[in-house]
Formats: C-alpha cells, sequence, structure tokens
C-alpha cells in the first residue's frame, strides 16, 4: 500500500471515465494517505499550453535527488483527488525513484492552498481502469 510523498503512476477517471486523465496514465503524488484513504496531486509534462489551465500550480525539473519525473513538470495544486476505500498497490510506484524529497514535500505543502477543489474520485469507475487496485 502507498504511504505519503510516494509517486505513483494510475489511470483517472475525472472528470468521467472517457476523459484524458483516464485514459492515460499519469503521475500522482500521494499527499496523505491514512490506510486505504488517499489524497492524490496530479502531475504533468510542463507545457505552455497546459500551463494556462492552472491558478495555482509547482514547476518541477527533473531531478532523481527530488523526484522520478523525466522531464520538467508542473504539480496541479488546484486540485486534490480522494480515493478512499481502496488499496494502490506499491507495484505502482514509479521506477527511478518511487518517492518524492522531503523538501519537495514541504515546498508543496507551502504552497497549498485552502481554497484547493477536492474531487472526490468515483471508486468503481477507478477501480474499473486501474486493474492492479482493490478494495
Amino acid at each position: 500500500m502507498i504511504k505519503e510523498k510516494d509517486v505513483v503512476t494510475l489511470y483517472m477517471p475525472f472528470p468521467s471515465i472517457n476523459s484524458n486523465l483516464a485514459v492515460k496514465a499519469h503521475m500522482y503524488i500521494c499527499y496523505k494517505a491514512l490506510n486505504k484513504n488517499k489524497k492524490l496531486l496530479k502531475v504533468q509534462t510542463n507545457k505552455a499550453k497546459v500551463l494556462k489551465k492552472f491558478v495555482n500550480y509547482h514547476i518541477e525539473n527533473n531531478d532523481i535527488n527530488r523526484n522520478p519525473f523525466l522531464r520538467p513538470s508542473i504539480i496541479d495544486l488546484d486540485k486534490l483527488f480522494i480515493i478512499d476505500n481502496i488499496v494502490i498497490p506499491i507495484s505502482l510506484k514509479t521506477k527511478s525513484r518511487g518517492d518524492i524529497s522531503q523538501d519537495l514535500y514541504e515546498e508543496l505543502n507551502s504552497k497549498m492552498k485552502s481554497s484547493i477543489k477536492i474531487e472526490n474520485v468515483n471508486e468503481t469507475e477507478f477501480l474499473k481502469i486501474n486493474k492492479k487496485c482493490f478494495k
């Protein structure tokens, strides 16, 4: 089971099971974890057209000492994905480095705003597209 600061590759049925996040895997940082309940932050490659979508974000260069990202990336701090009562196995952790550094975690924590949008993920749809996850 994953823990805080772990980085996993998942499909996210948001806003629906047919959306881009559901059909293409993205990296997610486990921001908080309590048993089978997780709060995840989305990571994606830094592109100018993507950057315009965000209000609150963190740009992180690829640095194996801090993160497992292969390219400069955007960490979305506008949304927090909530996944309850589901086990995300450690086999879904990124391979080069399975987590983010404590320094990066603290930077993200300091940038988080109380206005962050909470997105409760549909459990059935999530399990349908993430075959290694289970209840």
